[in-house]
């Protein structure tokens, strides 16, 4: 985030100060205002920089200080200030140490001294002084008729917009052992007219009742030019704790959230009439629990009728997050979409790290000025989700047309975000409808998948008895027709020809079909959508038979190297949890072995066979178990198939002996055991040297 002090000191030349100046030719009280302001923030930070008393470079920088009076006290008061604070020395030594190392300014700072001592006089009386820390405790607010007043302050919480806030304790509602803790904003104004101003839209911000905005429970006058202002006190922190990187998606959640649920606060208090202005970070508040409440509003809002005021607007709102209209007519009153546009600031702010004005004084001046899509596009380019990425865009549009019409339209796409579900206003393909649908239904997605893979095993498998059943009967007719002449068993013949044609196209359609929804399903599923489906998958080939993804072209293979990345996954997430291998993700692993044989991959699977074996042991399990047994079939199975070829005889048939033996053990334990089966069929010396399919063996 950058501030105004930010946008307006990157450099001596910077557009955005050169603006400023040109506004202070003919300074109105609320131009001083905010150029105070910034001073404040200026004269801190040279001299937590320097350490120096010496103020001659920050008057090179802002050279308009020394012939403005008002702007002059607000650098002394913050210098002694600091020095007091930061430096532990009394008011006195800190005069003098800035008049020593300025002493151009001598008068001034006697003037200076002179008006705090009169501050220290009157701390704790109604009139409060015009912005200098307080003696705290102090006192402030209607006197009470017990003695003292309402509210006693007991901690400064920080500088805000037009002056300060503190921590302070309302007496009226405290009870002896539980005190009431509010907030309080001391703020300074240009007349006693635009401090009435002040109060009225305060006691409008009052009707603003929602979970989601700051309440302001008390606004009254303290003393010449200054009112104070009370409102909820929150303590969780402000929306930069939940700043995060665009592709954590829990975090990414969570902060979407809590801006849907600003936005929601912000059409409250569009709803009574008022608008923010000064939407930032800072200014968005989470309580102990997380749920955020936009502040600082009693101070900022204005109403956007058309009618007048006789008072000149408040000058406010953050160049780092004001909207373009807003910075351009400075005195055009002030409407919604200026605060839509901040709130997809604080979007953007909050996936990426970067305000939507940009990160210097001329970046901000730039695009607000001109108008900069290209550098907008390059901000929002760090959104990864495409969908958020479109709700930012339109939200930061240049022109107000082209933005949300309202902070709920706002709230209402983040929260269709949150769903999964598409939004209205985009085109959506096909296949991004159907991520989504699985986002929000992965088991639904998983039945269906599967149901699906069920329908299509259950076509196969009854075309293929359909096309035996038209084969008998074929072949009856023909044996029954043997005294026919030659030309009838021709005719046999073609028919059963014909019948065997149609049953292998519709087992190759239905097979390729299969495989086709398997690739869908597996591309289609993320997370732990498609490592559900693998077992599922499994079970479906355990009923219907392996034959369910054998496919012409090669696409069985395909698939079952998508199962072999799956089963991979799938072991590494149950070795993970449990700190090791466990029965489960040993039973995996022989499953993956044995497919990776079937991938032609003989040496990865006997790899993975026999490490496999070797943590059996190492854990005490029983080598008579069949697994373990299987285990041993697949290492087998695996250096049958890939080092035979050059093998001396003697070995290959020490091998096939090997592997009859234990598949004749497991035949006794599984009577249709389809790994025993498939390697009995791959050591047949009528088909060892013949071509195999990966996915079938054949």
């Amino acid at each position: 985030m950058i501030s105004t002090r930010d946008a307006l000191t990157s450099s001596s030349s910077d557009s955005a100060v050169r603006w400023l100046r040109s506004r202070l030719g003919d300074p109105t009280a609320e131009d001083l205002a905010a150029a105070a302001d910034s001073l404040e923030a200026e004269t801190v930070g040279h001299l937590e920089a320097t350490g120096s008393a010496s103020l001659s470079s920050l008057f090179d920088r802002w050279p308009e200080v020394l012939g403005e009076p008002a702007l002059l006290d607000t650098v002394l008061d913050v210098a002694v200030e600091w020095f007091v604070r930061e430096r532990g020395v009394d008011r006195d030594d800190a005069l003098r140490r800035l008049r020593d190392a300025n002493p151009g300014l001598s008068a001034q700072l006697e003037l200076c001294r002179v008006l705090s001592d009169a501050i220290g006089v009157s701390c704790s009386t109604a009139a409060q002084p015009k912005d200098d820390v307080l003696t705290l405790p102090a006192e402030i607010g209607p006197p009470l008729t017990s003695g003292g007043r309402r509210y006693e302050l007991r901690q400064l919480l920080g500088r805000g917009s037009q002056g300060r806030v503190y921590l302070a304790v309302d007496r009226v509602l405290s009870d002896q052992d539980r005190p009431a803790w509010v907030a309080v904003k001391l703020a300074r104004v240009s007349s006693a007219a635009a401090a009435q101003r002040l109060i009225d839209e305060a006691a409008k911000a009052r009707r603003v009742e929602h979970h989601n905005v700051v309440r302001v429970l008390d606004a009254d006058v303290t003393g010449a030019n200054h009112t104070h202002l009370v409102t909820e006190y929150i303590e969780g922190g402000t929306l930069e704790r939940l700043r995060c990187g665009a592709s954590d998606r829990q975090a990414v959640n969570t902060a979407v959230e809590a801006l849907a649920s600003v936005c929601r606060g912000v059409q409250a208090i569009h709803s009574q009439g008022l608008v923010h202005c000064d939407l930032k970070p800072t200014n968005v508040l989470l309580t102990g629990h997380g749920v955020p409440k936009v502040a600082d509003f009693g101070l900022s809002v204005r109403r956007w009728s058309a009618s007048a005021v006789s008072e000149p607007a408040l000058a406010g709102g953050n160049l780092a997050f004001m909207s373009p209209e807003q910075f351009r007519h400075p005195d055009r009153p002030p409407a919604p979409p200026g605060d839509v546009y901040a709130l997809g600031g604080l979007l953007l702010w909050v996936l990426t790290g970067r305000g939507p004005n940009g990160a210097t004084g001329s970046e901000v001046a730039a695009r607000l000025t001109r108008g900069d899509s290209k550098a907008i596009e390059a901000d929002l380019a760090g959104i990864v989700d495409d969908d958020l990425r479109a709700i930012a865009r339109r939200a930061l549009a240049d022109k107000t047309a082209d933005r949300y019409a309202s902070a709920d339209a706002l709230a209402a796409d983040l929260e269709r975000w949150l769903e999964h579900e598409p939004l209205p206003w985009r085109s959506v393909s096909l296949w991004r409808r159907g991520r989504l649908f699985a986002r929000r239904e992965p088991m639904l997605t998983a039945v269906a998948g599967v149901a699906v893979l069920v329908v299509l095993g259950t076509g196969i498998v009854g075309g293929l008895l359909v096309a035996r059943a038209e084969r008998r009967r074929v072949e009856a007719t023909a044996q029954t027709a043997t005294a026919q002449v030659a030309t009838d068993r021709a005719i046999a013949d073609k028919r059963i020809a014909e019948a065997e044609a149609r049953a292998n196209e519709a087992r190759a359609t239905g097979q390729t079909q299969s495989v086709n929804a398997a690739r869908i399903m597996l591309k289609a599923m993320v997370g732990d959508v498609s490592e559900q489906w693998l077992p599922m998958m499994t079970a479906l080939e355990t009923l219907i038979g392996p034959t369910i993804l054998v496919a012409p072209g090669g696409e069985a293979a395909n698939v079952w190297s998508e199962r072999v990345a799956v089963g991979g996954r799938l072991i590494e997430k149950l070795e993970a949890r449990s700190g090791g291998m466990t029965v489960e993700s040993a039973a995996w692993r022989a499953c993956v072995a044995y497919w990776k044989v079937r991938l032609n991959d003989p040496a990865g699977g006997r790899e993975l066979a026999l490490s496999t074996a070797r943590l059996w042991t190492e854990r005490g399990w029983p080598t008579t178990d069949p697994l373990f047994k299987k285990l041993s079939l697949i290492e087998a199975l695996a250096e049958f198939t890939g080092d035979t070829a050059g093998a001396p005889p003697e070995r290959a048939e020490a091998l096939r002996t090997k592997i009859r033996t234990i598949a004749g053990e497991l035949r006794g334990e599984y009577q249709e055991d389809p790994l025993s089966k498939f390697a009995l069929h791959r050591i047949e010396p009528d088909t060892a040297g013949s071509k195999k399919s990966p996915a079938t063996g054949r």
